[in-house]
């Protein structure tokens, strides 16, 4: 993004784009836990955007790690819940919808994860040294969040050692050895990434929204 303030503390509408997470998720589930997990150095400049914005949906606030890895496995080793669900979700998609929020939930119940994802709608062609090649885009899927688990499945499967391809939870899940449940995400799911995300988020919001 190329500025100096953190992607989820950046405006769309006037507000911060991690308040919109928050209200998403606290409507879907009256009684859902929040946990937002921050690098350690932002934590007070979200504090003062709770005030500056009236921000009163109640969360709990962890410091991060080096990696998104290492930041999820903070949060999972806060809970001492024995049993239950948690949705892992990036902070930078706004848009995601009550439904699929619910979606997760009520699928993970059934197989213990849900991992949302959405088609792709370019070709695709794999690059190497010598040549490249094309790659049947119809085998290949866009991944989103939230994904949601079995409480003590993602707990253990956060037990293991680091390695870069964790790029996700999913696939920390899968190299523990665990099938992953892919369900249909939502397009409007998108993640902001880029200075023109911000633009595109502003129009979608006026469309979604008015």
């Amino acid at each position: 993004m190329k500025k100096s303030t953190p992607k989820q503390f950046l405006l769309v509408n006037k507000k911060p784009i991690l308040l919109y997470s928050l209200q998403k998720f606290s409507t879907a589930y009256k009684n859902i836990k929040l946990i937002v997990v921050l690098p350690k150095e932002h934590i007070n400049v979200w504090k003062q955007l709770c005030d500056n914005y009236s921000i009163n949906i109640k969360h709990t606030i962890i410091s991060g790690g080096k990696t998104r890895f290492h930041s999820v496995k903070n949060a999972l080793d806060s809970l001492e819940n024995k049993k239950g669900l948690i949705a892992i979700h990036d902070a930078v998609r706004p848009f995601l919808s009550n439904s699929l929020i619910k979606k997760t939930f009520v699928e993970s119940r059934k197989k213990s994860c849900a991992v949302p994802v959405v088609n792709l709608d370019s070709s695709i062609r794999k690059v190497s040294k010598s040549k490249n090649i094309n790659i049947e885009r119809s085998t290949l899927k866009l991944v989103q969040t939230p994904q949601c688990f079995d409480l003590p499945l993602i707990k253990k499967a956060y037990k293991q050692k680091y390695i870069p391809s964790f790029t996700d939870d999913a696939t920390v899940l899968e190299k523990s050895g665990c099938n992953i449940n892919l369900i249909k995400g939502e397009e409007n799911n998108f993640k902001i990434t880029y200075p023109h995300d911000i633009e595109r988020a502003e129009s979608l919001y006026k469309i979604l929204y008015g």
